[in-house]
């Protein structure tokens, strides 16, 4: 593997201005499949994350019994609403309804705080595996490679997923402190024979694609808070959205991700920033990546 330091002249040349005649459809289209009962939040993120990166529509997939959630958290996206049986997850029947979408997105983000259900579980394997568009895969989403790792041998598409070190130790059945203390040889292994992208959110992270290991420059304990992962999927699918492949999208998300940590934290202080903070520094720095 060769390892780098991800620095701001490694990124700054992927951002391109607008064009004149674009529209909402041209800026890239998301197909968000996230949230659950108590965890909307994560559905909401996601969404915004994909937005202020530049995403011109989103249409996230809402269980029926809590779609008024989704609607008034997320006023600028559409809502596919999935009978649910009062249960306030998404269940296997889902399918169907949420597949149709396949084909007007341009990425599918699966997994933000979708939770634990068997059902859901389930439905989220079958998604990962028929999925005919680039598929970034977060939170617990992961979830289903903790039960079947072969998983990954069947994804048609490109793919991103982007565990924390506990959710790496499910998916490699390797206890976390284990990671931490031997992440080198432990990916050496696992990207040897790995497909897609890793993004490893740690601090700092690691973005890992083929032989290259990008080690992110940005950031700060700030976003040692809940959301702030949500967002960053919402960001790395906003930007495959656009036209970038998963390994550019990926490294640019996280470095922009951490830049707007720093960029807050400098002007607010560092103890107490929430994730939706991050949110709010995103458009002006990019504009300064456009010029």
């Amino acid at each position: 593997l060769k390892w780098k330091f991800l620095l701001e002249k490694d990124i700054s040349y992927l951002l391109k201005p607008l064009n004149v005649d674009t529209n909402k459809y041209k800026q890239g289209k998301v197909l968000i499949i996230a949230g659950s009962k108590g965890m909307t939040g994560a559905a909401a993120l996601c969404a915004f994350g994909a937005f202020r990166v530049g995403a011109g529509l989103v249409i996230s997939a809402a269980p029926r019994s809590i779609n008024d959630i989704y609607e008034k958290k997320i006023t600028e996206a559409m809502t596919i609403i999935c009978e649910d049986d009062d249960k306030g997850c998404f269940l296997l029947k889902n399918y169907e309804e949420v597949s149709k979408k396949f084909d007007w997105a341009d990425v599918v983000i699966i997994g933000p705080g979708i939770g634990q259900d068997n059902q859901t579980i389930h439905f989220a394997e079958k998604i990962i595996r028929t999925c005919n568009k680039p598929i970034v895969i977060d939170a617990d989403g992961l979830r289903v490679f903790a039960r079947n790792r072969k998983l990954f041998d069947n994804i048609k598409v490109p793919f991103v997923i982007t565990p924390h070190y506990g959710e790496m130790s499910r998916i490699l059945d390797i206890d976390s402190q284990l990671i931490e203390n031997q992440f080198t040889s432990i990916v050496n292994n696992f990207v040897d024979s790995f497909k897609g992208v890793l993004v490893a959110k740690n601090a700092p992270s690691c973005t890992l694609f083929r032989n290259n290991v990008h080690i992110n420059s940005s950031g700060n304990p700030g976003l040692s808070t809940a959301g702030t992962g949500d967002i960053l999927a919402g960001m790395i699918g906003g930007f495959i959205a656009q036209g970038l492949d998963i390994e550019d999208a990926s490294r640019l998300a996280v470095y922009i991700h951490g830049k707007a940590a720093d960029n807050y934290v400098n002007n607010n202080g560092m103890r107490g920033m929430i994730a939706s903070d991050i949110l709010n520094e995103i458009p002006s720095l990019l504009s300064h990546y456009e010029d």
